[in-house]
């Protein structure tokens, strides 16, 4: 225990393996700011320490499966919105809960009129009571 009057210094081993430490896993703040990056949707992320063969290495190389599942998923995400766009006639993917999920075009051009624009999280009962609406008003007319 070290006295308040007393002016001899702490050993310098605690700084010795600090600095090693340090030096070990220098660049893990870079690396944990490329998995943040990577995380929020980010894909032009550069992550260093691939070619290390300790924990840090498997980190950087645990980001770039993960930044490739995302490349993946967004290619398939184009892919399913393409095929379902190409559908001739109208389209539409409700939820349990009767929510728009996706649509294409024709679908929205049957029921879309005005102000109330087909959307995903439409409930399925507001855009057919819409239409039917605007169906019932126009007869009348």
């Amino acid at each position: 225990m070290v006295s308040p009057g007393d002016t001899t210094s702490p050993p310098a081993e605690p700084l010795l393996t600090m600095h090693g430490i340090s030096k070990q896993f220098g660049g893990t703040q870079a690396l944990a700011d490329a998995g943040i990056e990577v995380a929020a949707g980010e894909i032009d992320v550069d992550v260093d320490h691939g070619l290390r063969r300790d924990e840090i290495g498997k980190m950087a190389n645990a980001i770039h499966v993960f930044r490739k599942n995302i490349i993946d998923k967004d290619r398939i995400e184009q892919t399913l919105a393409e095929a379902i766009e190409a559908i001739t006639e109208g389209f539409s993917l409700y939820d349990a809960e009767d929510k728009l999920v996706v649509c294409n075009s024709h679908y929205r051009e049957m029921f879309a009129y005005g102000p109330d624009t087909v959307i995903p999280g439409m409930s399925f009962e507001r855009i057919v009571g819409s239409a039917v609406g605007r169906v019932v008003v126009g007869d009348v007319r």
